[in-house]
């Protein structure tokens, strides 16, 4: 038979009028009461249809059913009510968290047929569903798919990013790890339009027209248009808008949106993007922990820790961002950004401690006007004035 429905009262006489009424037409359990009722849905679940009294002591229908819920999503819900629980249980219906409602004694036969219409509501609903599922699978999959064939180096790095974003997602107790997996996986399908040297160039740091540069930066807001065209991926849609958006309210998009009204997902995904970048631009491992220091208003201090945790970094000391004369330039302080002369030529790439022997060679390079005095560096905490 293969039909489960549940019903809950507290009392067993019309719990066992029920099983009679009913044992021809589908699998029928009972329980008496709510707190019993939980325990057969955990035991002996899933139901099609959970059938439960208004009025019962301890816990009452409509908070059985908002719990059962939680466990048993699938299933439809109804109840049995007194006529002078109307008024209540009209307000239930209306907000629609019951299918139907019956009154107290229920007729001969009214039971089975409602409980029949409640079976084929869930068929309804299951179908749809798996429709649906159908539908969103097959989407992220083309998109996918074109963008791999389109624009193999995006599609690449989309690959090499959802496993950090995976763990990163998981080391923050978030709620719908799916959608972090399918926004890191589509997080790159608005480079699907873009020329591949165009992509790469810019992933590299490389040096791009004006016009390559707002084609390249665009990328956010054309894949959050096209996945907001499928299914029930709006809040992914909208994380990848903000992937690139900055904590302190930098980046893309150019609007006020900053802090914690940028999504969490766009955070998470934002400190792992820049953490490919790094890697991408030939960054190495003690790098790339001093350059997430370095850049960290950019990101959810939440997010930021455990990246740290990910990374296995913790610093030793706690850094300050400032800007310095080259006079004052000393051991351990660390380069914020490449430290170029007036002429362009790279003299200490970001990320980099300086030691004596550089401290040296740059107070040189401004002795001969070739280097300019202000510098912006992350010095330990401990030695602000």
């Amino acid at each position: 038979m293969n039909r489960k429905v549940l019903i809950v009262d507290d009392d067993p006489h019309l719990l066992e009028g029920c099983q009679r009424q009913l044992r021809k037409h589908c699998d029928v359990f009972t329980a008496e009461g709510g707190l019993a009722g939980l325990r057969a849905i955990q035991d002996q679940g899933p139901f099609e249809v959970i059938v439960s009294d208004f009025r019962m002591p301890g816990m009452d229908g409509i908070t059985f059913l908002e719990k059962a819920s939680e466990v048993d999503q699938g299933a439809i819900h109804m109840m049995l009510s007194g006529q002078a629980d109307m008024e209540a249980m009209i307000d239930v219906v209306n907000a629609g968290h019951i299918f139907r409602f019956l009154t107290k004694p229920c007729k001969a036969g009214h039971l089975a047929e409602a409980i029949n219409a409640g079976f084929q509501q869930h068929r309804l609903i299951k179908a749809e569903k798996e429709l649906l599922e159908m539908t969103l699978n097959g989407s992220i999959q083309m998109l996918v798919e074109v963008l791999s064939i389109t624009n193999p180096i995006a599609f690449n790095r989309a690959l090499r990013i959802k496993k950090t974003v995976l763990s990163l997602g998981k080391r923050l107790g978030l709620n719908n790890l799916w959608k972090l997996e399918i926004a890191a996986m589509l997080s790159q399908t608005g480079f699907v339009s873009v020329p591949n040297e165009v992509v790469q160039m810019g992933l590299k740091g490389g040096k791009l027209l004006t016009r390559e540069e707002q084609m390249f930066w665009d990328y956010p807001k054309q894949g959050s248009h096209l996945v907001a065209n499928i299914p029930r991926l709006e809040e992914v849609a909208q994380a990848i808008a903000y992937q690139e958006k900055q904590f302190d309210g930098g980046g893309y998009p150019e609007d006020r949106v900053k802090g914690e009204e940028i999504p969490m997902l766009s955070r998470v995904l934002k400190i792992v993007l820049d953490f490919d970048l790094m890697k991408l631009q030939g960054k190495s491992k003690n790098q790339i922990p001093q350059l997430l220091q370095a850049w960290k208003s950019r990101y959810d201090p939440r997010v930021f820790k455990a990246m740290m945790d990910e990374l296995g970094f913790t610093p030793k000391q706690k850094m300050v961002a400032v800007e310095v004369t080259v006079e004052e330039l000393k051991k351990g302080m660390v380069i914020r950004q490449n430290l170029k002369t007036n002429r362009g030529v790279l003299l200490v790439p970001a990320g980099v401690e300086l030691n004596g022997l550089m401290i040296m060679r740059l107070r040189n390079f401004a002795a001969n006007g070739a280097l300019d005095d202000k510098i912006n560096v992350l010095k330990p905490l401990e030695e602000e004035t």
